[in-house]
């Protein structure tokens, strides 16, 4: 091929030459005819095309003055002769960063604190003890609001119901309902009397009281859920729901103080106060089962005396005890008399640290079991009592002194 021929072209001993390439007919429509003109560069020299026009030898200039510029550029950056061939360390080119420190820094970080730097001496956190650390700030915390639920009160001395009242469970709640029906004087009927639900109304025929309590399934609490508060009946004088429990549970705190209280006179107390009458058995039963719960049964305990009196000999040496009784009272049971304690303890000790002073006393005894305590007294040497010996004697005469 000719290499004049502007259709083709070769590269060979140095020499330029120019290629030409023809587009596609069907890309004719934009362009006819589209010649692509390649510079090839060799031996670090550009050679111009005599067919470009005078603004394309410009910028061809210009680009190939920047490259020159750009070469020039990276080669006086990266020296070879400069860079280490052997094994390089984790600070390679970093060994000028902490020169010139102080000047670079002092003054320009902001506030009065001077410049300390890593290595100067009183750089370091001191141990010794500075200012004392301030309290914390205590901010109240944000009130509790109050709680619009009603809870009722098992203390309180009149039963009062409200709607949506909260009560600790069913049982609360049916006594609740006790309480308040011999208070008011009314006979109700509980049904259905269920652990879920209790559901009360008065016994009067015609009359529209009720209440109906029943857990809440969103909390889980016994609550009040209907209630119509108005009476259209008359008072009554008995109640089946003044038992012997609610009797024993109300005169507790009377029966103990009073063991010797009479039936007749419970009766009357309940019929002052709350206007019942109730029967002289539920007084009786409600009376025992005050003694017997709260009071202990005596019977098994004086049956132990003789026990009780081992275990103060064996747990206190040189202790005395002596129990009288007799047989001839009740024929065929032995029968409590009185009983004498002098502990080892204070036996020694009023024998070594008080004074020879002993003074005797008498008094009477007010519980279930009469009687009358004895006591023998002294005096120590802060001029204070020290008791010695006593006695529980059914009376005070000279056998039971002697």
């Amino acid at each position: 091929m000719d290499d004049s021929s502007p259709t083709s072209g070769r590269l060979f001993n140095g020499s330029i030459s120019t290629i030409a390439f023809y587009t596609p007919a069907r890309h004719r429509k934009v362009m006819a005819l589209t010649i692509v003109t390649l510079q090839f560069h060799y031996g670090g020299c550009f050679v111009s095309n005599p067919t470009l026009s005078d603004l394309d030898e410009e910028l061809l200039q210009a680009r190939q003055s920047n490259i020159q510029e750009q070469v020039k550029e990276k080669t006086a950056r990266v020296n070879l002769d400069e860079i280490p061939s052997g094994p390089v360390g984790i600070d390679a080119g970093f060994e000028d960063i902490n020169k010139e420190k102080r000047r670079r820094f002092e003054g320009n970080l902001g506030g009065d604190d001077p410049y300390f730097d890593s290595s100067d001496p009183g750089s370091d956190i001191s141990e010794d003890e500075g200012d004392p650390v301030e309290n914390d700030e205590v901010v109240d915390p944000a009130p509790r609001k109050e709680s619009t639920k009603i809870y009722f009160d098992p203390t309180a001395k009149k039963v009062l119901f409200q709607l949506y009242m909260v009560f600790l469970n069913h049982i609360e709640f049916r006594e609740a309902l006790q309480t308040y029906s011999i208070q008011k004087g009314v006979n109700i009927k509980l049904k259905p009397n269920e652990k879920e639900r209790i559901r009360a109304k008065c016994n009067k025929k015609g009359c529209p009281w009720h209440i109906l309590g029943s857990i809440d399934g969103n909390t889980g609490n016994f609550s009040v859920k209907t209630y119509f508060p108005v009476h259209k009946c008359f008072k009554r004088t008995r109640n089946k729901l003044c038992t012997p429990i609610w009797i024993s549970k109300h005169y507790k705190e009377r029966i103990m103080s009073e063991p010797t209280i009479k039936l007749h006179q419970i009766q009357f107390l309940i019929q002052k106060q709350y206007g019942l009458y109730v029967s002289k058995t539920s007084c009786r039963k409600a009376k025992l089962r005050v003694m017997n719960e709260h009071m202990g049964d005596f019977r098994e305990e004086f049956a132990r005396l003789y026990d009780y009196a081992e275990q103060l000999k064996t747990t206190n040496p040189e202790t005395t005890v002596s129990i009288r009784t007799s047989k001839n009272t009740i024929p065929g049971k032995e029968v409590f008399m009185s009983i004498y304690i002098c502990l080892g303890s204070l036996k020694i000790g009023w024998k070594e640290g008080c004074r020879r002073i002993i003074g005797l006393d008498g008094a009477f005894l007010k519980s279930v079991c009469k009687g009358e305590l004895l006591s023998c007294i002294s005096k120590d040497g802060n001029n204070q009592m020290y008791p010695i010996a006593w006695a529980v004697v059914d009376k005070e005469t000279k056998d039971t002194w002697s």
